[in-house]
C-alpha cells in the first residue's frame, strides 16, 4: 500500500550452507603479517592462514586436505614427486633400499630398483626432473648416480639411456664385434647376434599401440619403452604409402581380409619377407610369396 513500511528481504544463504553463516569478503589480501599483535594487523594482512598458500597480493591458493594413502611401503624413508611425459609420478624410497615409482592418478606401482640398489637409505636421497623425459635421482655412494626414464633405470658407470647406432650395416650372415664411440668412461662391450632377419611395419606398431592402451590400459611410459624395444630389433619401420594403401585394398578385396590386415601383408610384401608371424590370419597360407605362421600354435 502507498506510504506503508516493510522490512527489508532476508539476505539468501547458498544452499547447503546453514542460516547463520556469515560471509566475510577478504578481496585485498596484502601479505602475512606475524610480527605484529593482532590488534595490529591490518585489514589486509593475515596473521596466519590455516588451508591457503599465500602466493602473492590478492593471490592465495586452496590447499587440499589429507586423502586415502596412495602407497602403503615397507618403512619409508623418502618420497618425491616428478613426471614422465604426461604421467604423475611419486618416486618413493623405501628402507630395504629399494625405489618404487606409483602413478598418482591410477594409483599403480612400479618396482624402479630392487632392494639394495640404495646402500644407506636413511640417508636423504636428491631427486630431480630433467625435462619431462627423466627423473634424476642421487644418492651419498659410490656411481649413485641414477637416470629414470620410465621404464628402464640408467646408473653412473653404465651407458647411458641414448645410444646411437652410427653404421648399422646389412646382409649380415655371421655376429660381428661392436665398437663404442664417444662419450666417456671405459669397460663397456656389447654382443651383436645376428638373427634370422626381422622387419615391422609401422600398421603393426599403430596396432601394437592401440591394443596396449585400449585392452592392457599399458600407462604411455610403458608403451614408449616397448617401441624402442621393437625398433632396437626393427630399426628401419616399413611405412604407410598410397602405394601400400593400393595393395591392402586388392588383397583385402581379394582374399576378404579386413583392411588393416591388408596393410600389414601389403607391408610385409614390400618389405620382401618371406614369413609373416601373426595369430591373427591363416597358419601355413600363401599370398603372393608370403607364407603365414602362427607363433603361438600349439602353444
Amino acid at each position: 500500500m502507498p506510504g506503508e513500511l516493510t522490512t527489508p528481504a532476508k539476505p539468501q544463504v547458498a544452499p547447503g550452507f546453514p542460516d547463520s553463516l556469515r560471509i566475510f569478503a577478504f578481496e585485498s589480501f596484502e601479505g602475512l603479517n606475524t610480527k605484529a599483535l593482532r590488534p595490529g594487523i591490518k585489514d589486509e594482512e593475515m596473521a596466519w592462514s590455516d588451508g591457503w598458500m599465500p602466493l602473492g597480493p590478492n593471490n592465495l591458493r586452496c590447499l587440499w586436505g589429507c586423502g586415502p594413502s596412495i602407497f602403503t611401503g615397507n618403512n619409508i624413508q623418502f618420497f618425491g614427486f616428478g613426471n614422465i611425459g604426461a604421467t604423475p609420478l611419486a618416486i618413493i624410497l623405501q628402507g630395504d633400499g629399494s625405489l618404487i615409482q606409483v602413478n598418482t592418478n591410477s594409483l599403480v606401482s612400479l618396482q624402479i630398483a630392487p632392494a639394495g640398489t640404495i646402500l644407506n637409505p636413511g640417508l636423504r636421497i636428491g631427486l630431480s626432473q630433467w625435462g619431462s623425459q627423466y627423473i634424476l635421482f642421487v644418492a651419498p655412494q659410490t656411481n649413485g648416480y641414477f637416470i629414470w626414464d620410465g621404464s628402464s633405470l640408467y646408473q653412473s658407470g653404465s651407458l647411458g639411456p641414448i645410444t646411437t647406432i652410427t653404421a648399422a650395416g646389412t646382409g649380415y650372415t655371421a655376429n660381428f664385434p661392436v665398437t663404442f664411440t664417444g662419450g666417456s668412461g671405459v669397460g663397456a662391450t656389447g654382443i651383436a647376434t645376428v638373427a634370422n632377419g626381422g622387419v615391422v611395419s609401422v600398421q603393426v606398431l599403430n596396432e601394437f599401440v592401440s591394443t596396449a592402451r585400449r585392452k592392457f590400459k599399458m600407462e604411455w611410459t610403458k608403451v614408449r619403452g616397448c617401441l624402442r624395444i621393437t625398433l632396437i630389433s626393427c630399426p628401419n619401420p616399413q611405412p604407410l604409402t598410397v602405394e601400400t594403401h593400393n595393395s591392402a585394398v586388392r588383397l583385402s578385396e581379394r582374399y576378404g581380409f579386413a583392411i588393416y590386415d591388408g596393410m600389414v601383408l601389403a607391408s610385409a610384401i614390400e618389405a620382401g619377407c618371406a614369413i609373416l608371424y601373426t595369430e591373427d590370419l591363416h597358419h601355413g597360407q600363401l599370398i603372393d610369396g608370403l607364407r603365414i605362421e602362427n607363433p603361438f600354435l600349439g602353444l
